[in-house]
């Protein structure tokens, strides 16, 4: 004769196998993402530029929140307006370069996400380029010199030497700036011994006039330079050796690159004397 179980135990068993109640093994649905914050703009105004000078230094960074990075940028000019000669503005939000022309420049800067249905914002600015003021000379005045001796400041430069039996001493590739760096430079290519010796030079630097304000680059002129002394056009710098003793009324004009260029001169008395040996 068959058993069964009673009717208690057999709900039991189904509990127990998780198929009664609350035993259910489907998983709880995930919460949704949390909504994507909406694509702003947030960086400040653009500064103003100057002709012939790098805007903001090494340039300006426009930013963003919100929406999906990566962003991509562009500008356009505003109706009766022009973006700024010089400038541009990268995908990535920098405005850089080198303004070439005074003015106020009104701007819509947009600003585009990565997101499936981009998203997009855009902000009107007014950026500001103004003329440079005038070009001015603002090194010192240049030294006094001595008739056959170089002109100008000299400092010593350090050598360090090798020796082989085919080039005697010798020195290395490298110039070194102090006796105690001079030897840990690297021997020239080829060499037989490893043997140093020290060397050094005295060089002398001449002067340098320098300009600020304008556009660079600037030209330089002089009149009425002691004999055998010249001023680089390009550089401002006066190298030579004098050879006549006297004082000199020197007059240098530099010159900006604007158009039409501008001017500013100053006027130096440079003594030359005689050498210590002439004197005797």
């Amino acid at each position: 004769m068959k058993k069964y179980l009673p009717v208690s135990l057999w709900f039991c068993s189904l509990c127990l196998l998780g198929a009664c109640g609350g035993g259910s093994s489907s998983s709880a649905t995930p919460p949704p993402p949390p909504p994507i914050a909406s694509l702003a703009i947030t960086s400040a105004v653009p500064p103003s530029g100057t002709i012939g000078a790098s805007y903001s230094g090494s340039g300006f960074a426009l930013t963003a929140t919100g929406g999906v990075t990566p962003y991509k940028w562009n500008w356009a000019a505003l109706s009766g307006s022009s973006l700024p000669p010089g400038l541009s503005l990268s995908a990535a939000g920098m405005i850089a370069g080198t303004p070439t022309a005074a003015g106020s420049y009104n701007v819509t800067v947009t600003v585009t996400d990565s997101g499936s249905s981009a998203a997009k914002t855009s902000a009107d600015y007014s950026i500001t380029i103004t003329a440079p003021g005038p070009p001015a000379i603002s090194s010192g005045a240049p030294p006094d010199g001595t008739v056959g001796v170089e002109y100008g400041p000299s400092t010593t430069q350090y050598f360090s030497c090798v020796w082989s039996p085919i080039l005697g001493w010798h020195l290395v590739c490298n110039q070194c700036p102090s006796y105690a760096s001079c030897a840990s430079l690297p021997r020239c290519t080829g060499q037989i011994t490893s043997k140093h010796c020290l060397l050094t030079k005295q060089v002398f630097l001449g002067f340098t006039f320098t300009a600020s304000g304008g556009v660079s680059p600037y030209s330089w002129n002089a009149s009425g330079l002691p004999p055998q002394l010249d001023i680089d056009p390009s550089s401002g710098k006066v190298t030579g050796t004098p050879t006549t003793a006297g004082s000199y009324s020197v007059m240098v004009v530099v010159t900006d690159s604007e158009s039409p260029p501008a001017q500013a001169s100053a006027t130096y008395i440079i003594d030359i004397t005689s050498s210590s040996a002439e004197a005797h």
